[in-house]
């Protein structure tokens, strides 16, 4: 094996050659390399006199600032796509409808219509809701730009506000062209504005329906479902907790007073209030809630806790108040 490895190296005359013990391989291992030529075996290279080679080398590429107007029409020209041949056929009509159809549609739209653009020169307050919407969208599908794809998204809401705030991811992904990336974006941004106002309101005191309404309003009007929230208070009429009891149904919510209670006695609270939702945006009390009324009220007077108020929160009407309170209505 020496003399094949090594063919040039000379043995001494003492030397036997060494013979391999090594077993043929088997036939699940790969079969080993063939020897290497040796000097002898390898084919001369032939020689090439130095001006040709000189004339063969590549040129080095220019510096950038020491390109010239030949060196960039040299690389414009090889970048610019192929020229059909002289008689040869002109693309399909599909293929060039699907070309610009892959194009973004927001680059055909004049600058002074683009939402982002407008709100830059404007402020957002300026912008329609589409376009509020359209800036988290930021792009449409193909062929579609997101402004349309914004427009559709609202029509399938009735172009509320409060009903897009409402709806599930798996809802907002009907609309084509929102995936699921899309509709947490969406719904992110809308419990960011409501924690946002909720805690400005919270730092006023809570000394009127209207102000219960302001502080509680933004989190309700976003639920399907009717929720019981108690809000605590200390001796200023400051908010010092929320909780929310329960959740109900569509049209009625279940709580028993103990559990109404229980967060007024663990905080050692001045007083305390309770908040619910009508989703059907009609704040008028039902008969469960007046009878949740009394009971209650019957048990702060027995632990001595004040028991402020009750208010139903609905939704703006011309016909009543987006809100119903037990006190000022003389039911408490």
């Amino acid at each position: 094996m020496d003399t094949l490895r090594h063919p040039t190296r000379i043995q001494s005359p003492q030397a036997t050659p060494a013979t391999s013990t090594r077993a043929d391989p088997s036939p699940g291992y790969r079969p080993l390399p063939a020897a290497a030529p040796t000097v002898a075996e390898r084919p001369a290279t032939p020689a090439v006199p130095p001006a040709q080679a000189a004339a063969a080398a590549p040129a080095p590429a220019p510096a950038p600032g020491d390109r010239d107007d030949h060196d960039h029409d040299r690389s414009v020209a090889a970048e610019a796509p192929p020229q059909p041949l002289p008689g040869a056929s002109s693309p399909p009509a599909d293929l060039t409808k699907a070309l610009f159809d892959a194009a973004p549609m927001m680059a055909h739209t004049p600058p002074d219509e683009r939402p982002r653009e407008r709100l830059q020169q404007l402020g957002a307050a300026a912008l329609k809701n589409e376009e509020l919407l359209a800036l988290f969208l930021r792009s449409g599908p193909p062929g579609r730009s997101v402004l349309s794809m914004a427009r559709e998204l609202l029509a399938s809401c009735n172009h509320s506000l409060v009903d897009l705030s409402r709806r599930s991811v798996p809802d907002l992904m009907k609309v084509k062209g929102i995936g699921r990336a899309k509709a947490c974006e969406i719904l992110a941004a809308v419990e960011f504005a409501r924690r946002m106002s909720t805690e400005q309101v919270k730092r006023a005191p809570v000394e009127q329906p209207e102000d219960v309404y302001r502080l509680m309003a933004p989190s309700l009007h976003t639920r399907p479902r009717e929720s019981l929230f108690v809000i605590l208070v200390n001796t200023r009429l400051r908010v010092t907790g929320i909780h929310e009891i329960s959740k109900g149904t569509v049209n009625e919510t279940v709580a028993h007073p103990r559990d109404i209670f229980q967060p007024v006695i663990l905080n050692d609270s001045y007083g305390f209030l309770l908040v619910h939702n009508h989703p059907s945006g009609d704040p008028a009390p039902s008969q469960a809630d007046r009878s949740l009324t009394r009971r209650v009220a019957a048990a702060a007077d027995t632990m001595q806790v004040r028991f402020l108020d009750h208010i139903i929160i609905g939704h703006p009407s011309p016909q009543h108040e987006p809100w119903f309170s037990f006190r000022e209505s003389g039911l408490l």
